[in-house]
């Protein structure tokens, strides 16, 4: 799958669900692509531009010390599709007891198609990536989901970006 059928791919899988399950707020992935790598300057601006589009105080100052790190693609996605798998389980189980509604199943299992279709879609990419950008004290985390097509000058990186709160 090339980038330009990716993309189109990832954004309609998230019209029904798009909800990053370690969020404690709303958490809808936008997608996007550039040319080239993901410098950490360039994942520095994307924290930047999400950390003012989230605060809607004009009077905000992004703090200088911010911290990037990256996390395994697919050791994160494994542990997030595990937990999918158990609250679908655990749906089903007090769906059969009367203890859940159909919309309770339907939500969990929106939620593990979510997750692999996403990881499905990313894993066709190289490099996947999982990098996230905190600041010491805030809740609020930055995630950024991205691979790579291609190489030298026809590398192009199909990103998905997100702010969670983790209180």
């Amino acid at each position: 799958m090339t980038p330009w059928k990716l993309l189109p791919y990832l954004r309609n899988l998230v019209k029904d669900y798009n909800y990053w399950p370690s969020s404690e707020s709303d958490s809808p992935l936008k997608f996007a692509w550039q040319d080239g790598s993901l410098t950490p300057a360039q994942i520095l601006k994307l924290d930047a531009k999400l950390r003012q589009a989230a605060n809607d105080s004009p009077a905000y100052q992004l703090p200088s010390q911010r911290n990037i790190t990256t996390q395994s693609f697919t050791d994160t996605f494994n542990t997030l599709i595990q937990g999918a798998i158990a609250n679908l389980e655990a749906a089903k189980d007090n769906y059969d007891t009367d203890e859940t509604t159909f919309p309770g199943l339907e939500t969990s299992a929106e939620a593990l198609e979510f997750l692999v279709q996403l990881y499905a879609g990313f894993k066709t990419l190289t490099n996947p990536v999982i990098t996230e950008v905190s600041i010491p004290g805030s809740a609020v985390v930055t995630l950024i989901i991205s691979g790579e097509w291609g190489t030298g000058q026809d590398l192009t990186t199909i990103y998905a970006t997100t702010t969670l709160v983790h209180t």
